[in-house]
């Protein structure tokens, strides 16, 4: 499959529109979390009380004191139930569901569906460790339950922002245009954070922060060559293949089960 996008050069003689071809995959990753989430998000408001999330969630003494750890990966899909500030609630999952649905078709795209998928993971883990680490700390109540999910959708926005931002000049104004629009996007999820329960906004804002990092240093960088089948075209090539930036994640990951390390210690 290929994404077709109009680019504006210019030459000395005149200004020529010109057809920039990417290789795409298929958004099979985004279609799944999106369904999971929904799914389980319906299944934690039909049992009552956040039971699903205080059965699966983030909480200092399920995770560190019981060892639970399949929860850090379990509430990386699970979104809080409206069982109090029930108008916050319901907006902030429902503005998650949208932005996954709609940054995650666009990004998958371009990224590839393993790439996708593992920036979702790492930096869902990011804010989830560091959530825990707040916990013990005692910045965060240790009796609480806090969902994941959020926060790792705000790690792709601040992963697809980078990317549009590195292809500024590949994309022109139709790439301007939709900075703005994740930037946008990005504020009203923090803002719904903030007010929301069972969502940690600084573990939240660790995923975005981490988002930008693994897009500027693991993320595709597609630069224009000729295209060999169509004369006048443009073919977008990935430079920076996920095959060569394996150290860099592994680094992440280091970076992650380090934090982890920390807060087992601490406890």
């Amino acid at each position: 499959m290929t994404n077709e996008t109009p680019d504006r050069t210019s030459s000395k003689k005149a200004n020529q529109q010109v057809t920039l071809r990417i290789p795409t995959a298929t958004p099979t990753v985004t279609a799944l979390l999106v369904l999971t989430l929904l799914l389980l998000w319906v299944a934690n408001m039909a049992q009552g009380e956040n039971m699903l999330l205080r059965q699966a969630g983030l909480g200092e003494a399920s995770v560190l004191e019981a060892l639970q750890l399949h929860r850090l990966l379990t509430s990386l899909v699970l979104l809080p139930a409206p069982t109090e500030r029930t108008a916050l609630t319901i907006a902030m999952g429902l503005l998650s569901l949208y932005t996954l649905y709609i940054v995650g078709n666009s990004m998958e795209r371009l990224w590839g569906n393993l790439r996708f998928a593992l920036v979702y993971l790492l930096v869902g883990l990011l804010g989830v460790v560091l959530t825990l680490l707040l916990m013990v700390l005692g910045l965060l109540p240790s009796d609480g339950f806090y969902a994941a999910a959020p926060g790792a959708v705000l790690g792709l926005l601040g992963a697809e922002w980078m990317y549009m931002r590195r292809h500024r000049k590949l994309y022109g104004q139709r790439g301007q245009q939709r900075q703005l629009y994740l930037a946008g996007l990005a504020a009203l999820n923090i803002m719904l954070m903030v007010f929301a329960p069972f969502v940690d906004v600084v573990g939240s804002l660790a995923s975005l922060a981490g988002g930008v990092v693994l897009a500027w240093q693991a993320g595709p960088l597609h630069l224009p060559t000729q295209h060999p089948d169509e004369p006048g075209a443009l073919l977008g090539e990935d430079v920076n293949p996920l095959r060569t930036r394996w150290l860099t994640l592994l680094i992440f990951a280091t970076l992650i089960l380090a934090f982890l390390t920390a807060a087992l210690y601490l406890v």
